[in-house]
């Protein structure tokens, strides 16, 4: 929305100040009793409520005994700052410390007792951060593309999954500048990372992904970072509706096509 700069101040040292939304400012639970953090990230302007307490979480091993890495994963993502974990066991605490290692960039076992450990979150994250990684992210993913060493396919999946993590933490917890957008860019990391999945367990069962799939993958991308109306349609009609030589190989060019919808939402 537009809004207009209103100066005060003498004219030698002269601040400006807008106004706040008041429907944004209700539903945050703010006003003039309370303080709010104001970021400069590039030639934006983020203002978020002021947070000085961690949000936390508590699980019971027990009622997770199956599930608990993905649950570790959803509260990661969701931006929890503080998980502790009751009533396990060590093997479920090892299994929380490969998780965590394999999935979560920042988060660490920051106190451990015989059957309880904690995990905390170690890093500051910055939205300036986010762009880089998404790069980083749709980068790593077309590199599975040109890849057939099964370890360097293992190293380059682990390292998708958790910067795919990391910026939907980054999304949720901190918001983005682009705030309209938030939305399709948790999509688009969550599109990236299950293509990622799906070329993993094609190549795991010896089906092969053509090249082809690869060049759309790519031309995708770069229409992101240089978006014009023409490549957009273009692109739109390269992609084959029920094409694919196999299974995941469709299941990939699906996602691609999700991904188009995606970047015409961002860019269009």
């Amino acid at each position: 929305m537009e809004k207009t700069l209103i100066a005060l101040g003498p004219k030698t040292r002269k601040s400006f100040v807008v106004t706040l939304p008041v429907d944004w400012v209700r539903a945050l639970g703010l006003d003039k009793s309370r303080k709010a953090d104001l970021e400069i990230v590039g030639n934006s302007a983020i203002i978020r409520p002021l947070v000085k307490e961690k949000s936390k979480a508590v699980l019971d091993a027990k009622d997770y005994a199956n599930s608990m890495p993905r649950v570790l994963v959803i509260l990661y993502k969701k931006g929890i700052d503080e998980i502790k974990i009751i009533n396990a066991n060590p093997k479920t605490i090892n299994a929380v410390s490969n998780t965590i290692e394999q999935r979560c960039i920042g988060f660490e076992i920051t106190d451990q007792s015989k059957d309880s450990c904690i995990i905390s979150d170690v890093t500051r994250e910055s939205a300036e951060d986010f762009q880089a990684l998404l790069r980083r992210c749709f980068l790593i993913t077309l590199q599975l593309f040109e890849e057939n060493d099964s370890e360097s396919l293992k190293n380059l999946d682990k390292s998708l999954n958790k910067l795919t993590y990391y910026c939907q933490r980054l999304l949720n917890k901190q918001g983005y500048s682009d705030f309209q957008n938030v939305n399709y860019y948790s999509r688009l990391c969550s599109e990236l990372e299950q293509i990622g999945d799906a070329y993993m367990q094609a190549h795991k069962e010896g089906q092969k992904i053509g090249a082809a799939t690869g060049s759309l993958l790519r031309r995708a991308y770069e229409l992101f970072y240089k978006f014009s109306p023409r490549g957009f349609d273009m692109l739109h009609a390269s992609i084959p509706r029920w094409g694919g030589r196999n299974y995941f190989e469709k299941s990939i060019m699906q996602k691609i096509s999700s991904i188009l919808g995606i970047i015409y939402g961002i860019r269009g």
